[in-house]
């Protein structure tokens, strides 16, 4: 897929002053457009490419939200374990950062990886 110039154009100028945080944005920006032409491979590798910055820096923001997207598209893909690992590690930094929305929203993720296998009691 071609990168939109203001994606390419925010890697490249992150790039050039050295913005970590400005980069795991874009890459995440950027695998969401793939995520949503169903490039999930690539969304995938655009996302991991955001939570190596996000741990580099240290940056829970970044952090979360690539690990909530690979939730979400492990979870679309059918590999509940590895989404589930996903989750817990965003529940994990919701309750460090008490972000009571962000714990809601993963606790109905999880729930809804233990609907579809088929485990009623945890969800």
């Amino acid at each position: 897929m071609r990168k939109s110039p203001s994606i390419s154009y925010e890697i490249e100028l992150a790039e050039k002053h050295n913005y970590e945080k400005g980069k795991a944005r874009a890459y995440n920006l950027i695998a969401i457009v793939e995520a949503s032409f169903g490039n999930d491979i690539k969304a995938i590798e655009y996302n991991e490419k955001s939570l190596k910055i996000g741990e580099e820096i240290k940056d829970a923001n970044t952090i979360r939200n690539a690990v909530n997207d690979l939730g979400n598209l492990y979870a679309n893909a059918g590999k509940y374990d590895i989404a589930l690992a996903y989750y817990q590690r965003c529940l994990i930094i919701g309750k460090q950062e008490n972000n009571i929305l962000g714990i809601s929203f993963t606790k109905f993720n999880i729930g809804l990886i233990y609907d579809q296998v088929n485990n009623k009691e945890q969800a």
